[in-house]
């Protein structure tokens, strides 16, 4: 009988045991060093941690301090000496009860003014795992249990687990459509339905689709602009149709059994966050091969299915609004993010057509030097393997590589002849004005070495450093080989255009004198794209390049 009655107990500690063991493989795996874990409640070591295997250089801690760790509750960093620091992490388990995990880490920083700050990031990490393992217990307990309500209050607590993680990567503004898309995937981690749809009120903004296709994008945006029109869209700006079959959007919508749709923003200025076709079956189950996911998405020619051959529909309830909401409020916040930052592209378009039209007005000649330098280096470094953000700031420095030359009098820049030692010196001087006018730019500052170094020579011999070889940033040698290109190509006052054999026998003899030998071989490579380029007017290119660059 005793034997019966200690089973439980035993159980429980075999349960325990098997607690501490994942733990300490969550928090090695994390941190990448071993922790031990104590009970909060005795101060005594728990779990079956083999000494033989811990790390020798941890210090042991007495039962009153483990006690005072669990008292205190919150994560401890100390720094032991000069190259270590203690982690204290203390643990509330779903059961009640106490832990206290101690580990310790190697400093990374090698200077005592850098301590403190590396102290205070360690304290944050502490901190984050500290809330998702709490997190992570709560749901677990949840899942164990066996009233109706807790599955319900799981998902929520899940979603919410999921928008937190959302908020900790979150970078706005950014690629639009899939940071959307990022958010659709978390909603669906956590509810079960077919598919996920953002419909943006704008309608140049792209309608974002997660799970089946069921609806094409155009219907989809026509789905929301009838949901709009009926009186629960108009003025609540939630609604959830469990019946949509027996209603008029039924008919227009066959493939769609039932729906809750949230509209975004103050007067759903914004747009519309729907989900369709809750599914009976958990949001792990929904995400297998063959139900539902990237992996089983129909493609937009596919017949829809009937609702009988879908999975079983499950009533949208006013949990779901509620797990719907925090997300559609993230998709808000992106929405008026971007939209921010078009009108900075805007005024920051406009800046660039002052600036460039002012350069080339300076200089018939010249008229249109800036954009063709700009397109080609982005053809040059499209040849060089550079990726888009790459061929986005090189195209930026292009348009303003030459912004100095408003610092330089006319006399000079205009002169039809020879240009004297002092005023060949006040030429050179255009790259470090150019520096300067766009230092307080912050959102192009990666830009400056660019249109600082682009009259830097491969030998050394060049201004206003005389860098050499790989020292002068790569973009710059782009920048370098581009305006001596379009430099040559165009007629001056002193001389007509040269002929594509003149350009390319001075080129091939500057290799790696100079100009970068290997920009040049990339010039050879592109040269049919390169000749016919001709000012196209700073437009859509721009934008383009802004929308890489102001991130």
């Amino acid at each position: 009988m005793s034997a019966l009655c200690d089973a439980p107990a035993r159980a429980r500690r075999a349960l325990a045991f098997d607690r501490v063991k994942i733990l300490s493989l969550v928090l090695c795996e994390e941190f990448g060093t071993e922790f031990r874990l104590y009970n909060g409640s005795t101060g005594e070591l728990v779990g079956d941690q083999d000494s033989g295997r811990r790390d020798s250089s941890l210090l042991e801690e007495t039962p009153a301090e483990i006690l005072a760790f669990a008292a205190a509750g919150r994560p401890q960093v100390s720094r032991m000496n000069i190259s270590r620091y203690r982690l204290v992490l203390p643990l509330q388990e779903p059961e009640g009860a106490k832990l206290v995990a101690i580990g310790e880490l190697p400093a990374i920083s090698r200077f005592p003014q850098d301590f403190r700050l590396e102290q205070a990031r360690l304290q944050k990490w502490l901190h984050s795992v500290q809330s998702r393992l709490s997190i992570a217990g709560r749901s677990t307990n949840l899942h164990r249990s066996d009233n109706p309500n807790h599955e319900q209050l799981r998902s929520l607590l899940e979603g919410f687990h999921e928008l937190n993680e959302l908020l900790g990567g979150l970078r706005i503004p950014g690629e639009s459509s899939r940071y959307q898309n990022r958010i659709l995937q978390r909603v669906a981690a956590t509810l079960p339905v077919e598919t996920l749809v953002w419909v943006p009120e704008h309608q140049e903004q792209t309608v974002v689709i997660e799970g089946k296709q069921l609806l094409s994008a155009r219907d989809c945006a026509e789905l929301a602009r009838l949901l709009s029109k009926t009186p629960e869209g108009h003025s609540a700006g939630c609604m959830i149709l469990n019946e949509v079959q027996s209603c008029r959007l039924g008919e227009r919508f066959p493939m769609i059994s039932n729906l809750i749709a949230l509209a975004v923003g103050e007067n759903k200025a914004l747009g519309w966050l729907i989900a369709l076709n809750k599914c009976d079956v958990t949001p792990a189950a929904l995400r297998s091969p063959g139900l539902n996911g990237n992996s089983s998405r129909m493609p937009a020619s596919s017949p829809h299915p009937s609702c009988t051959e879908r999975l079983q529909v499950a009533p949208f309830r006013r949990i779901d609004a509620a797990l719907l909401m925090p997300f559609g409020s993230l998709l808000g916040l992106q929405s008026r993010s971007v939209r921010r930052q078009s009108q900075v592209q805007e005024l920051f378009a406009g800046l660039l057509r002052t600036l460039t039209a002012a350069i080339d007005a300076r200089d018939s000649y010249t008229s249109g030097h800036s954009e063709r330098v700009a397109r080609v280096a982005v053809e040059l470094g499209r040849e060089l393997g550079l990726g888009e953000l790459e061929l986005g700031d090189i195209y930026l420095a292009g348009l303003l590589h030459d912004v100095g030359k408003i610092g330089i009098p006319d006399s000079i820049l205009l002169k039809s002849g020879p240009l004297t030692s002092e005023e060949q010196e006040l030429v050179h001087q255009h790259v470090t004005i150019g520096y300067k006018i766009l230092e307080n730019f912050g959102a192009i500052s990666h830009l400056l070495p660019f249109i600082l170094y682009h009259h830097e020579r491969y030998d050394g011999t060049g201004y206003p450093e005389r860098l050499k070889g790989e020292a002068i940033p790569r973009s710059a040698r782009i920048l370098a080989v581009a305006d001596s290109f379009d430099a040559m190509n165009t007629a001056r006052p002193y001389r007509p255009a040269l002929s594509p054999n003149q350009i390319e026998e001075i080129l091939a003899c500057g290799w790696n004198l100079q100009w970068d030998g290997e920009v040049i071989n990339a010039f050879f490579r592109a040269r049919e794209r390169i000749y016919p380029i001709q000012e196209c007017g700073i437009g859509q290119s721009v934008w383009h390049a802004l929308r890489k660059v102001l991130r």
